[in-house]
């Protein structure tokens, strides 16, 4: 990625001039940002992104979204990449209007399906970021009434999860995996019969042991 080479007011400059005006906490944060990114306190960035997320008073419009583009992605290869993949899911939801972000329209779920479709693709993501964002496209094709398409990514993180068994996976990760097969379920109901089969048993043992 290039951003490592550029400097914060570069990568910012987009950010502040639309949105910095508007909120004087968030240009706080946007200049905070910009001296962590300027120190390459990496860590930190990342935990200064979160607090951005979190704090839906620093929300403006789609000043998220746009720091991911303008800023984020220029470096996201120093970053954490589960982190980083949760900030993007939560990142994703500015492309909903409505109070609350759901029902959302169409176009809207397109949107937001197509921008973790990108962050999915990223080729440095670890096995548990791309299942997490996977996730994240699963319940987006459920509420688009794609539930064939979301049965088959349920089934491919359902077998991955069970290799995983074992090796320290982040409760996160199985977190995005049984909030989206909830949500699949709850839209196709019990006539959608035995549909993780290679999963079921692995999901149950580890709910035991959580």
């Amino acid at each position: 990625m290039a951003g490592a080479g550029l400097n914060s007011q570069s990568l910012l400059a987009s950010s502040m001039s639309v949105y910095g005006s508007r909120n004087d906490r968030l240009t706080e944060k946007y200049l905070e940002l910009g001296q962590l990114y300027d120190r390459r306190q990496w860590h930190q960035v990342m935990d200064a992104l979160h607090g951005v997320v979190q704090d839906e008073g620093l929300w403006v419009d789609r000043n998220v979204l746009d720091l991911y583009r303008d800023f984020v992605e220029k470096f996201e290869t120093k970053l954490n990449p589960l982190r980083l993949v949760l900030f993007t899911v939560a990142a994703s939801r500015q492309h909903f209007t409505k109070e609350g972000f759901e029902p959302a329209s169409q176009n809207e779920l397109s949107m937001a399906l197509e921008f973790m479709q990108h962050v999915a693709s990223k080729a440095f993501l670890s096995e548990e970021a791309r299942i997490v964002a996977n996730m994240c496209i699963c319940d987006y094709l459920v509420q688009m009434g794609r539930e064939s398409e979301a049965k088959k990514i349920l089934e491919e993180v359902g077998a991955k999860l069970a290799q995983l068994e074992g090796s320290g996976a982040e409760t996160t990760v199985k977190s995005s995996f049984y909030r989206a097969e909830s949500n699949y379920y709850k839209k196709v109901g019990p006539a959608g019969g035995k549909i993780l089969s290679n999963y079921c048993r692995c999901s149950s043992a580890v709910a035991v042991k959580d």
